[in-house]
């Protein structure tokens, strides 16, 4: 299996390059560099298709060269090909074990500018994808995982744990609950009952952790339980965060059109490093 890292030639796709390679060195996987040449792009600008290839191979050639040195064991190959990106990085995902693209902003009013493309490439991929804040990568404590009971959210668990042991980090696991709108204006739950739910909900998240604790004993966990809407809490957990790891319940059949809710909102407001893991079932 292979780390795929789609790259542009910008400073933030090198950034995700450079915390691909990492990844890939410390999981014996190989790498692969792409960069997709947009149909018609070439045409738009009035530059020959052949300038295009060759400026995008003399890209990929850098990257490559500067990889390289950093880690010489690592086995880096690069492919260029023509058509839609997110499409194209979608196919390319299929064969491998993480799919790595960048973002230029960090931040909630910044991360309003995580591009359309990059949705789309996430949106697209069979596998889990890391979206790297430029400047992001090797910062920040602990690995943040969003808990929510789902097999989606099994599967960043087991990410997310494999990730914070690796690193030798604590894992935070969050996990959110909030009152539905139709409660606030159709009935008032008294303390009693908040209180009884919290308790489930805290027991949803406990429950979730039981296997990861077996599997990583030494795994240093805190936990947090809070009444707030989920996409709000993980980001303000991930701003300090190594890494934000999130589950995503693609829709059957459609999977590759839409992203949850929760893993959209959280990329828009992208805080630190963030891997979006789907479930076998979506």
């Amino acid at each position: 299996m292979t780390v795929v890292v789609g790259l542009d030639g910008s400073d933030s796709s090198r950034s995700a390059a450079n915390w691909g390679a990492e990844w890939a060195a410390a999981h014996s996987e190989s790498l692969v560099l792409v960069h997709v040449i947009e149909s018609g792009w070439s045409a738009a600008f009035s530059i020959t298709r052949d300038e295009v290839v060759s400026a995008a191979r003399q890209m990929l050639q850098s990257v490559v060269t500067q990889l390289q040195e950093q880690w010489p064991s690592l086995v880096i190959e690069h492919e260029l090909l023509e058509g839609h990106t997110a499409e194209e990085l979608g196919r390319r995902s299929e064969s491998a074990t993480l799919l790595v693209i960048g973002t230029h902003k960090l931040g909630l009013v910044e991360g309003m500018l995580f591009g359309a493309r990059s949705l789309q490439i996430v949106q697209a991929a069979a596998c889990p994808v890391a979206v790297i804040p430029m400047g992001s990568g090797g910062t920040g404590h602990g690995v943040v995982v969003g808990v929510d009971g789902s097999q989606a959210s099994e599967a960043a668990i087991d990410f997310a744990a494999a990730e914070a042991a690796r690193l030798d980090q604590p894992l935070d696991a969050v996990h959110a609950w909030h009152i539905p709108p139709t409660w606030t204006i159709e009935y008032q739950p008294d303390a009693e009952t908040l209180s009884s739910v919290e308790a489930d909900e805290t027991r949803l998240l406990m429950d979730s952790l039981e296997r990861v604790r077996s599997r990583y004993p030494n795994l240093k966990m805190t936990t947090a339980v809070a009444r707030d809407y989920p996409a709000r809490v993980l980001t303000k957990h991930g701003k300090d965060a190594r890494l934000l790891v999130v589950g995503n319940r693609g829709r059957t059949g459609v999977k590759r059109l839409f992203l949850g809710s929760v893993s959209h909102e959280v990329l828009v407001n992208i805080p630190c490093p963030v891997v979006v893991v789907r479930s076998a079932e979506s």
